[in-house]
């Protein structure tokens, strides 16, 4: 991901406006940049329904990789895959309490998490 990081700018652009009456409309436009933002975040967290998997498409050459602070149904997940372990911790951002269901290639776990709560789990990928 390092090597892609020329890529990745602040191109792009977002108009604002206030209808008539007093709403406001936000209309983002994607650039090239966006997209390549958008299929990283695809390769390293997938949600399905309830379920959010992880790591579900790492090219075959990834031995190890992370991510920190990608957001799920109001928690905030840090996840870290190696080739026997996946570790994530999950931390719920919220006031009100929050649940999802990990899913790794081999291995499906549901979290719960309180709010302000914290947990780290150690799963097979």
């Amino acid at each position: 991901l390092d090597l892609a990081r020329a890529a990745l700018c602040a191109q792009g652009g977002s108009s604002e406006y206030v209808d008539e009456e007093g709403r406001w409309n936000m209309q983002y436009f994607s650039t090239a940049q966006a997209t390549l933002c958008g299929a990283i975040h695809a390769l390293l967290l997938q949600r399905h329904g309830g379920e959010a998997r992880l790591f579900p498409a790492l090219p075959s050459a990834w031995r190890h990789c992370a991510f920190r602070g990608f957001l799920l149904a109001g928690m905030r997940l840090d996840a870290t895959y190696e080739p026997d372990r996946i570790t994530v911790t999950a931390r719920n951002a919220t006031d009100a309490p929050r649940h999802a269901i990990l899913r790794t290639r081999s291995a499906a776990i549901r979290l719960d998490l309180a709010p302000g709560a914290t947990r780290t789990l150690s799963l097979l990928p």
